[in-house]
């Protein structure tokens, strides 16, 4: 019998300390498949046969273990001794027959089941019927008579007389059948024949998807996990399960994932282990030298196509190691998906190990026999070509000028910067110097040392790259454009990481000074542009947007609105939109560039998620929590065509958990954010994200480890992110002092309303004055808060969407002194994703009922509450019983009442 992928009978509990973590303990986590799982208990108990199907490695026979263990199992199947049924075996119960294919039977006739009957003499050579009926004989024999319910494990091994024998019987319904085979398998006589006839259920197992991975990492390793760490082990593994789990052990063992605080973060390359070479090493123990050749040339150029792969082997190894399932066909190995000749892939398990294990010499050896033969290479694109050209120059292989600035190029446009920088290095090795490639290449390092976060790496090439520039004889519109794309670099290295803004201003007006010495008084049209970009942006993102709006809006509205080089300016003018109240705008401006934003995905890669992300604020700012999220939703879908960055994903994903009042979830997301931004945060994010999760830490009960997060949130570097997103910064951490209760709450929020007031941000403002007010509620001092509340109602009319009328509406209920009213605004503000902090303490409660009793006083209702904090209305019920008695409380308008800000 096959060896289980993850060994079965152990449930992971979040009670077990997260500094057990142990090899043993990563293997024994269990991926779930519940659907999988309830279509194989479904199908049992009806008494059909079922076929369980998949690549290799994806979990088969760990699915059919799982149900072996369930409450489901017991439904089908006899009392063992000491089971939980002890009373006599019920008349008709099934009993389970286990069969284990192997590759050492498979050529065997009927050698699986002689192993399963080894005292019965079976006439082999004999008619299939005549062998059915003695197999037959001797299973009813081995049940007494029950019914017999055969387990089939690797049935793709199964030797021709089995299948056909056990086939024939379950079709006859004499037997329940519950085999495990690989998909390539599932598709051949007699088990096609069944299936499409309706004799047998069909369970075809994908790998996990990149959530479920996440989910699986979280229990596997005790504790959160950083998005690199996910990241990583999503390229290593693609959700294959196997891989998942070796992989993971692997890594945790050498310390390529290690605990930072606690949180796991990722560092190094992700390794092979030998548990994993063996049994691979095992399952191509059968193959011919020629098919061994064969799947190590597939596996080592990634994909290749079949005519140049049967230039060097015979098509009959081609064809036995697609029909075994090592390697399959498709046609997207080049340009475009669906075109183009049939591409060969090795199956992703294989590959793995079989790259993992050949040494660079002989892998160098098979580059250079497939590049005798094939006639393909000038149309590869996208990721084909990245990882062919990655592979040939670490091998050795040399590569044309053209393939290697194409992969450096898509290694950039996908975010792979590791890759970028192994390509850059490994071309720059071989090349000449004065070759203009060599230009390109230093340029493309640089970059990808910038989004890496080693700046001095990459100023050390942008100095070389500047001295080969005025050495090399260049084209006037390529020396202008490498001039502008490394000062680019420089901007940002000056802004987002020094956070000196006049110094990147500085670097603009000498680039000006350059391009005029090459081009004259009159720049180039495209030339001017960049420039004026360039200094909007740097304006922009120190804000000071104000010194230059004008000429932004012009930009964007006239004849270069759709120029790539325009794009940088989008996001900035959303956000000014956005803060000064103009919301709708800000949603036609988004909604106007997106499209243009994917039209130039190609070039500019980072442009969607940008417009994205800052939309997402204006949604917020709109009180439209559910657009919101599908912003976050949409950044979340697997290969999107635009570049995104999973640190910032999960930053926004931890936004909408608490805009959802999911405060723990909330800070879980923000808290993985944090540690590995702490490690590497290029544009600055920590700004946002430390005194965020703050916040959510202070909501739910923790005010030492939300005291520590403000602490760090002061200490960290402005940057591009911390600067240009001040004012929503600052409004976070206001919420910060209100959920501290500081005594200079008050003062706090009148000092960020003038300060917005002085710079015309009006939603800014109208927060504000909502929490000056709030305070002064707090207080009992609403007769000093009449100015305020004349404000509110000024501002209302400046700022657009359904938040803004819910944030005056609960001014004028706190106003008014009415508790109908102000339970009423409330509950608005809630459906905004506004949660309004305490001002006081007057219950003492858990942090869960903390956390449960603030949604309530909200207006939430206990299954809604249920929902978002991902519990049962009965346990929500009764903690809320237990804080109406410490409240004192009868019902929830009185706990709103009693509890606003008390708790």
């Amino acid at each position: 019998m096959t060896t289980s992928v993850l060994a079965p009978g152990w449930s992971y509990s979040t009670a077990a300390s997260r500094l057990d973590v142990t090899a043993a303990g990563v293997r024994r986590t269990v991926l779930l498949r519940e659907d999988e799982s309830t279509q194989l208990a479904t199908a049992l108990v009806a008494g059909r046969s079922v076929f369980v199907c998949g690549e290799p490695g994806v979990g088969k026979t760990h699915l059919l273990d799982r149900f072996t263990q369930s409450d489901a199992f017991y439904a089908v199947a006899p009392a063992g001794p000491g089971a939980r049924d002890a009373g006599p075996e019920a008349s008709g119960s099934p009993v389970w027959i286990s069969v284990g294919a192997s590759r050492a039977e498979s050529h065997v006739p009927l050698g699986a089941l002689l192993a399963v009957l080894p005292d019965v003499d079976v006439p082999v050579t004999a008619p299939v019927g005549v062998v059915r009926r003695v197999v037959l004989d001797a299973l009813r024999a081995m049940s007494a008579g029950r019914r017999v319910i055969v387990r089939l494990d690797d049935a793709h091994l199964l030797d021709e007389l089995s299948a056909r024998v056990l086939a024939g019987l379950a079709r006859q319904d004499e037997l329940q059948l519950v085999a495990t085979m690989r998909s390539h398998r599932a598709s051949q006589s007699p088990w096609l024949e069944m299936w499409k006839d309706g004799a047998v259920d069909r369970i075809d197992l994908r790998r996990a998807s990149k959530p479920q991975v996440d989910g699986w990492l979280r229990k596997a390793l005790g504790g959160p996990v950083s998005e690199r760490v996910l990241h990583h082990m999503w390229l290593a593994t693609q959700g294959n399960p196997l891989l998942l789990v070796e992989t993971t052990v692997e890594a945790f063992v050498d310390g390529t994932v290690r605990r930072d605080g606690d949180v796991w973060v990722w560092s190094g390359e992700a390794p092979v282990g030998d548990r994993l070479t063996h049994l691979v090493e095992h399952d191509l123990g059968s193959l011919s030298p020629v098919e061994r050749q064969a799947l190590r040339l597939v596996a080592t150029a990634g994909t290749v196509d079949r005519d140049t792969l049967e230039r060097i082997v015979p098509s009959a190894a081609v064809d036995h190691l697609v029909a075994e399932g090592l390697v399959a066909s498709g046609r997207h190995g080049t340009g475009s998906a669906g075109s183009g000749p049939a591409h060969l892939g090795c199956a992703l398990v294989y590959g793995q190990v079989l790259r993992a294990t050949t040494s660079t010499a002989r892998r160098r050896l098979d580059l250079e026999q497939l590049r005798d033969v094939q006639d393909d290479l000038e149309q590869q694109s996208g990721a084909v070509l990245v990882e062919s050209v990655d592979t040939a120059l670490a091998c050795g292989v040399r590569e044309s000028a053209e393939r290697i600035t194409g992969a450096l190029q898509g290694a950039l446009m996908a975010g792979q910067c590791e890759t970028a920088v192994r390509v850059a290095t490994n071309a720059l090795r071989v090349t000449e110097p004065r070759d203009p490639v060599r230009l390109r290449l230093l340029h493309g390092r640089a970059l990808a040392w910038y989004y890496l976060d080693q700046s001095a790496r990459a100023v050390r090439d942008i100095d070389e790259l500047r001295d080969e520039v005025s050495r090399t004889d260049l084209d006037p519109d390529v020396r202008a454009a490498l001039l502008a794309d490394v000062s680019d670099i420089v901007v940002g290295i000056e802004q987002h990481q020094h956070g000196d803004s006049e110094a990147a201003l500085d670097e603009v007006a000498r680039l000006r000074t350059e391009l005029t010495a090459l081009f004259g008084e009159v720049l180039p049209a495209r030339v001017e542009l960049r420039l004026q970009v360039a200094r909007i942006t740097v304006l922009g993102s120190a804000m000071r947007l104000g010194e230059c709006r004008d000429e932004c809006t012009a930009l964007l509205e006239g004849p270069s609105a759709y120029s790539p080089d325009v794009l940088p300016l989008v996001p900035l003018l959303l956000l000014d939109l956005t803060q000064r109240g103009q919301l709708f705008a800000a949603q036609a401006l988004a909604q106007r560039f997106f499209g243009v934003a994917q039209a130039h995905a190609d070039t500019r890669p980072w442009s969607v998620a940008e417009i994205f992300s800052v939309g997402y604020f204006t949604m917020v700012g709109l009180g439209e929590v559910d657009l919101a999220e599908s912003i976050v939703a949409a950044l979340d879908e697997p290969d999107v065509p635009f570049n995104v960055d999973p640190t910032a994903n999960r930053m926004l994903r931890g936004g909408v958990a608490s805009l959802r009042g999911r405060w723990s979830h909330a800070r879980d997301e923000l808290h993985a954010a944090n540690a590995q931004l702490a490690l590497s945060d290029v544009i600055g994010l920590s700004a946002m994200s430390l005194v965020s999760e703050a916040v959510m830490a202070l909501a739910s009960g923790d005010t030492t480890g939300g005291r520590e997060l403000l602490d760090r949130a002061r200490q960290v570097p402005t940057r591009l992110y911390g600067s240009y997103m001040q004012a929503e910064v600052r409004l976070v951490r206001l919420d910060a002092s209100g959920w501290l209760r500081d005594p200079a709450y008050s003062e706090q929020a009148l000092e960020l309303a003038v300060w917005a007031r002085e710079r015309g941000l009006n939603r800014v403002e109208l927060d504000a004055v909502h929490r000056a007010v709030v305070a002064h509620y707090g207080d009992g001092r609403m007769s000093r808060a009449t100015d305020l509340v004349e404000r509110a109602r000024e501002l209302v009319s400046q700022v657009d969407g359904r938040r803004a009328q819910a944030l005056t509406a609960h001014v004028e209920a706190m106003a008014s002194g009415d508790p109908h009213l102000l339970l009423v605004a409330s509950h608005e503000l809630g459906q905004c994703g506004v949660w309004l902090p305490p001002t006081q303490r007057s219950v003492t409660l858990t942090r869960r009922e903390q956390e449960i009793a603030g949604l309530a006083a909200g207006g939430l209702s206990s299954r809604e509450i249920a929902e978002r904090l991902v519990l049962s209305v009965r346990t929500v019920d009764s903690h809320l019983s237990r804080v109406f008695a410490k409240a004192g409380v009868k019902n929830r308008r009185e706990l709103g009442a009693a509890l606003r800000g008390a708790i």
